[in-house]
């Protein structure tokens, strides 16, 4: 009776060891990416049908997740940079040039996204816009133009983004400039017409505008199409413009970082979100769009989502994405730090 009571133990804890074994023995895929910008319930899926972990681990800022990587204990497989960052962190060689016979579904993107530069190093997964938005229930003949930040009559309640190359790129449209200008003249200008934009905002601000819109505290905002969609499911008195000098385009790519350990399960991540129905899947779930014009009917049929995710050709025409600008960048900053003093 004892000797079997020893053998059931043993089995037991035979059984437990093997489990532990098993689990160790699956790889983990370790994302570092913004928050919120792949479903959760994908990544399980992902986990089922490869057999492995994921990790999440998330970053505020492209400055933030550079730092980050540079560290010799960052062990990453997927990242998830904006479009300027992919070309920083290819010239520093922190990513590798992908092998696009592992992701077959990038042959499926958008053909304005999927140019042989722009795929060597990163496949685009995210499109988002900054624009404005505003209470259309509370502000009268609103142009859509960046220049209602002139308006003395809304004075406090406005905000722009915290953000130099988003503030300032509004007031270099504006003025008929690039936003990825490397003329110290025009961005000088672009800072000028900042600071007076300055004295009718409420603040500079990435994070409480969504709730300020929303509530009617904040009735003109500067802000990402994809913040804007999350408040309009809630309240439909907030409505989306693409201002007339130019929006700005914002396209986050998924990435494979020199640390990864995972390479081949990385390329199957990737090829995994642009499967057609996971991609729909992540697009509800984040208001980003996925370009997949697979999925592009289907989105279209969502009215509260369709003229965000879908600017006109004109509205289209007229944007820009935030490009890398090299040393140059530092004109940016020393502009922005004299506006945020001024």
């Amino acid at each position: 009776m004892h000797k079997n009571k020893l053998h059931y133990y043993f089995i037991v804890l035979m059984a437990v060891f093997a489990s532990s074994c098993s689990n160790n023995s699956e790889p983990t895929l370790h994302l570092f990416i913004w928050a919120d910008t792949i479903k959760p319930e994908l990544i399980e899926a992902f986990e089922e049908k490869y057999h492995c972990q994921v990790s999440v681990d998330t970053f505020d800022s492209n400055e933030s997740m550079f730092a980050k990587l540079q560290l010799s204990s960052a062990k990453y497989d997927i990242i998830f940079p904006s479009s300027y960052f992919v070309e920083i962190l290819a010239q520093q060689k922190m990513i590798y040039a992908l092998d696009t016979e592992k992701i077959p579904n990038s042959t499926n993107i958008d053909a304005r996204y999927r140019s042989k530069k722009k795929l060597t190093y990163a496949i685009p997964f995210l499109v988002s816009f900054s624009g404005l938005a505003y209470r259309k229930d509370k502000v009268n003949n609103i142009t859509p133009s960046w220049t209602v930040f002139g308006r003395s009559d809304l004075k406090g309640r406005m905000t722009m983004l915290n953000d130099a190359r988003e503030a300032l790129g509004a007031a270099l449209r504006t003025l008929g400039f690039s936003v990825n200008t490397r003329s110290p003249t025009e961005i000088d200008a672009a800072a000028n017409l900042l600071i007076q934009w300055k004295r009718n905002l409420a603040k500079f601000d990435n994070e409480q505008y969504r709730h300020g819109i929303a509530s009617g505290e904040f009735l003109v905002i500067q802000g990402y199409s994809i913040d804007v969609m999350q408040v309009k499911e809630e309240n439909e008195n907030v409505a989306f413009l693409y201002p007339i000098e130019g929006a700005i385009a914002s396209v986050d790519s998924l990435a494979i970082s020199i640390n990864s350990q995972h390479t081949d399960l990385a390329h199957a991540f990737i090829n995994f979100m642009l499967e057609p129905d996971n991609a729909y899947q992540n697009v509800v779930y984040t208001n980003g769009l996925v370009p997949l014009p697979a999925i592009y009917k289907q989105l279209q049929q969502d009215a509260n989502r369709k003229d965000i995710l879908f600017p006109t050709r004109e509205a289209l025409d007229r944007m820009e994405t935030i490009q890398d600008v090299g040393r140059d960048v530092e004109l940016y900053y020393k502009a922005w730090d004299r506006v945020k003093h001024s």
